[in-house]
């Protein structure tokens, strides 16, 4: 099991900043940052079977099934990299998924970012992707390359 002292879970709702904080903290820490999103991407990226069925559940709007996800986390955690510590962005997001992750892993830390409603709406009506290179920016606080 991983060095308690660093493992970490962020919490908050969507654009509360939950993946600038885990960036900023990993790299200063020198543990990865694990975000579940990121990792569905990355399946879907090297379109492999479970990336496609991952692919069309958030295409029509419903979560991927606990199952899955826990499944896919508890694999992530159990890399090497993980050994020292790790700090993990978007999940759990429920509380079947906390429990399961308490089972796995004693997380002795976590850090909840409160935004309001309005800022919420705010942050995330900003958000852009690029479509050719797919990094992500938004129109309050990075700006794209021209």
């Amino acid at each position: 099991m991983g060095d308690l002292k660093n493992d970490l879970v962020i919490l908050g709702p969507a654009g509360s900043g939950k993946g600038t904080q885990a960036k900023l903290m990993a790299k200063r820490h020198d543990i990865p940052h694990i975000s579940i999103g990121d990792i569905f991407r990355e399946l879907e990226k090297h379109k492999t079977k479970l990336g496609q069925e991952i692919k069309e559940m958030i295409d029509i709007g419903i979560f991927v099934p606990d199952e899955i996800t826990n499944q896919i986390i508890i694999d992530r955690l159990n890399e090497d990299d993980c050994r020292e510590g790790f700090i993990l962005d978007g999940y759990p997001r429920s509380q079947e998924q906390a429990e399961f992750l308490e089972k796995h892993r004693q997380i002795k830390k976590a850090v909840l970012l409160e935004i309001s409603d309005e800022e919420c709406i705010r942050r995330m009506t900003a958000r852009r992707i690029c479509s050719e290179c797919k990094a992500e920016f938004n129109t309050i606080y990075i700006k794209p390359k021209q």
